[in-house]
């Protein structure tokens, strides 16, 4: 008689517990409100910003290791920029020490351009059409310098970047 009792509240208590959980998962359904359709927002057309509104976030080039140098290979472009790994005037960044090596193209119609890098005393040998040349130096010293082209105005022109010796 006692195990039919203990058996019957069991049940009793299952069965209210079961009733509770139903009457809460009524509850929450209940209180969830339809929310609006939402409208869509209109499509607003960017305009790319002009040459001048441009804020330009250089690339930074570490040189790669090549015969125990950090190589560089610069492009001057015909729209007066150097161009290195397909960047336009990225910083250029080496080591106390390091041996660099640079090897500068010029892809310019008619004009001839060099390879500078003010303060540290590196000048290629002014090229034209579509020449090559190079120039090899050691770095000694930290700093933020600045490579151009020395040539006319291309450097007022943006054929400037940072050279960076940690």
């Amino acid at each position: 008689m006692k195990s039919i009792f203990v058996i019957f509240m069991t049940g009793l208590l299952l069965t209210a517990c079961i009733g509770q959980e139903e009457s809460k998962i009524v509850n929450i359904q209940e209180s969830i409100v339809e929310q609006p359709a939402r409208e869509e927002e209109p499509v607003v057309e960017v305009q790319p910003a002009s040459k001048e509104e441009k804020e330009v976030v250089p690339e930074v080039i570490y040189g790669e290791e090549k015969d125990g140098a950090k190589y560089f290979k610069v492009y001057a472009e015909k729209d007066r920029v150097f161009k290195i790994n397909d960047f336009v005037n990225p910083d250029l960044i080496v080591k106390v020490g390091d041996l660099v090596r640079v090897d500068f193209k010029s892809n310019l119609e008619g004009d001839s351009c060099d390879f500078v890098i003010d303060g540290l005393g590196v000048k290629s040998n002014t090229i034209s059409g579509s020449a090559i040349t190079g120039v090899d130096f050691v770095t000694e010293e930290r700093g933020v310098y600045e490579y151009s082209c020395s040539t006319k105005n291309f450097a007022e022109k943006g054929m400037k970047g940072r050279f960076i010796v940690e």
